[in-house]
């Protein structure tokens, strides 16, 4: 009875000390590259670079912030991308043959901060990728405006700086811009048209240039109304 005791509590011991081990995951990393982007653009082959530490086959899943997957997404040797929703994708991996492959995704941009999420399933890591550096603008260049500065009583002087940003690579390529100067004043721009006129970069280049195509003058126009005659 003392032998058999025995035996028995080291079955149990042994089956316990096998129960808390569990398997190691593969650390691996997703990297993406630096796209120009705004709300409402589209991408129809958009790569997610993988590198992992195993050729075995992996099935793992990508969620979109701010993002909404195409019905229709692109599978290449090896890899198919699957939609379930619109901000989830199944990926399945086969037949690696080296520990390097890129995911292509087709999606929009819904929102100022997107992101894909990767769910790691055993041999993929989880992670969670910004594809912008910032929050997103809705248009391809955005405007601002300085401090308001002072004109003298003659009108000579300068407007408040005006910064315009390129939000898409690209749209200063053609680009026009219309300044209107509104008001009861008589205040005109002292330029004519085809005028050069020097830019500046953010980054500090002052050899840019634009020209002014046109110069519309605006008629005053008079608030002032008659007094009533009251005799």
């Amino acid at each position: 009875m003392k032998l058999l005791k025995r035996i028995s509590t080291f079955a149990v011991t042994a089956m316990i000390l096998a129960s808390t081990v569990t398997p190691v995951m593969a650390a691996t990393t997703a990297t993406v590259d630096t796209h120009s982007m705004i709300i409402g653009s589209e991408f129809t082959d958009y790569n997610v670079r993988f590198k992992i530490d195993t050729t075995n086959d992996q099935e793992f899943i990508i969620e979109g912030s701010d993002i909404k997957f195409d019905s229709t997404q692109n599978s290449i040797d090896g890899v198919d991308v699957t939609r379930t929703s619109n901000t989830t994708v199944i990926v399945k991996v086969t037949d690696l043959e080296n520990l390097e492959f890129d995911v292509p995704l087709s999606f929009s941009i819904t929102g100022a901060n997107p992101q894909l999420s990767i769910k790691g399933n055993g041999g993929v890591s989880s992670q969670t990728i910004s594809l912008s550096e910032g929050e997103l603008s809705d248009s391809a260049i955005s405007m601002s405006f300085g401090d308001a500065k002072n004109i003298s009583v003659d009108g000579v002087g300068s407007i408040a700086d005006i910064t315009i940003t390129e939000n898409v690579v690209g749209a200063f390529d053609e680009l026009d811009v219309k300044i209107e100067l509104r008001g009861t004043s008589d205040l005109a721009f002292n330029m004519a048209e085809g005028k050069s006129v020097s830019l500046k970069t953010s980054g500090g280049l002052s050899n840019v240039t634009g020209k002014i195509s046109e110069v519309i003058q605006i008629p005053r126009q008079c608030h002032n109304k008659e007094e009533p005659n009251l005799q």
